[in-house]
């Protein structure tokens, strides 16, 4: 991406910006979805008499934070992208650079 001209740049940032909000939005609906899952999985691992909701409810739980692990690394490339962006948008905008 380094030989682009800066608002070539920007412009492909800006559409990568845009896909990780929308896989952050995605994320953070299966996020939800499951952590009603897992609530009620913990409340039928609390009253079974099988060993079976105890095993579902663990594997809901590290799928949960799997699902966390991942939103924070979106997270974290959202902020990456967001701070690339701004640079590029003042070399478009003062021609810096």
């Amino acid at each position: 991406m380094r030989g682009r001209s800066p608002s070539r740049r920007l412009a492909a940032v800006t559409e990568r910006v845009d896909g990780v909000v929308r896989e952050l939005a995605v994320l953070e609906e299966q996020r939800r979805a499951l952590a009603d899952d897992v609530e009620e999985l913990r409340v039928r691992a609390l009253v079974a008499e099988s060993p079976l909701p105890a095993r579902e409810l663990a594997e809901a739980e590290r799928h949960s934070a799997s699902l966390a692990r991942g939103k924070a690394a979106l997270e974290q490339e959202l902020a990456r992208l967001r701070q690339v962006q701004a640079e590029l948008l003042g070399q478009v905008v003062f021609g810096d650079g």
